[in-house]
């Protein structure tokens, strides 16, 4: 958990007024493990392109030599140096991760989550009351008809974490999927990063909603020879700063929903990496 490949775990997830105090233990960790043999394996906790800091495309695992000659922490002149760079190569994370130290505290998830049946009359009141509908159907199929005010989150590897980026943690979740996405899944994955609130699904899904004859509302895809006027880029400080469309305005998608005011009142093409956020 200290010692990553190609990097050092961040230190910013206990408390902002700590933040530095555990870069500095940091700093003395690492200088300890890198007086162990070059042959030694270096197996770390946090593999590549997670929010632990660990640069997208690293390796899984390394060595104690491998990484005293190409980890650019390890390199650095002393620990003021290291410091600086460490707290500069931080970038945003999920708020569910400031709750999470409390939760696996507690111990672990007791007895099997699971999806409810809603009809849509139960789906409906819940949404009165201040529910909120996580829609896990892939883009396309979401863009094609949706329910007013769904959230779309498409059920993939990082499913959990968007979740706990963008769905409320104190309130009802109902889940809308496809016929052939387990709900068992989707309610581990919710489950794991301490979301136990979940209301249940909608039966039958859109088809239900459609036949109810109650509204839906669609997003238009457009390809690249489509993109013109107002582009917002929602990828996260790297990504954009690795190389995004000239003119692109730029917010994070974990930081849209406190930043919204700032973006333009007119149509807009969305992007992030792939289509999914």
């Amino acid at each position: 958990g200290s010692l990553i490949v190609g990097a050092a775990a961040r230190t910013d997830l206990v408390s902002p007024d700590r933040t530095e105090e555990l870069a500095r233990a940091q700093y003395a960790s690492l200088r300890r493990l890198a007086e162990l043999p070059d042959d030694v394996a270096v197996w770390p906790t946090h593999g590549a392109g997670s929010f632990c800091s660990a640069p997208p495309g690293a390796d899984r695992t390394s060595t104690i030599g491998r990484e005293k000659a190409t980890n650019p922490l390890l390199r650095a002149a002393d620990e003021d140096a290291f410091v600086k760079e460490l707290l500069g190569s931080l970038g945003s994370y999920p708020p569910y991760f400031r709750r999470l130290g409390e939760i696996n505290r507690q111990g672990v998830v007791v007895g099997t989550p699971e999806l409810s049946p809603l009809e849509v009359g139960a789906v409906r009141r819940l949404l009165a009351n201040g529910a909120r509908l996580i829609d896990v159907r892939p883009v396309d199929e979401f863009a094609a008809a949706h329910v007013p005010g769904a959230l779309s989150i498409p059920l993939r590897p990082v499913f959990a974490s968007w979740l706990g980026w963008l769905a409320p943690h104190d309130r009802p979740l109902v889940v809308v999927r496809g016929a052939d996405q387990d709900p068992a899944e989707i309610a581990w994955q919710a489950a794991k990063i301490g979301y136990l609130d979940l209301a249940g699904e909608l039966v039958g899904g859109m088809d239900a909603w459609t036949a109810a004859e109650l509204p839906t509302t669609t997003t238009r895809l457009v390809g690249p020879d489509q993109v013109s006027g107002s582009v917002l880029d929602i990828r996260q400080e790297p990504e954009f700063a690795s190389g995004h469309l000239p003119g692109a305005q730029h917010v994070e998608l974990g930081e849209l929903p406190s930043r919204v005011d700032e973006v333009p009142h007119e149509p807009l093409i969305v992007m992030c990496g792939h289509g999914e956020r």
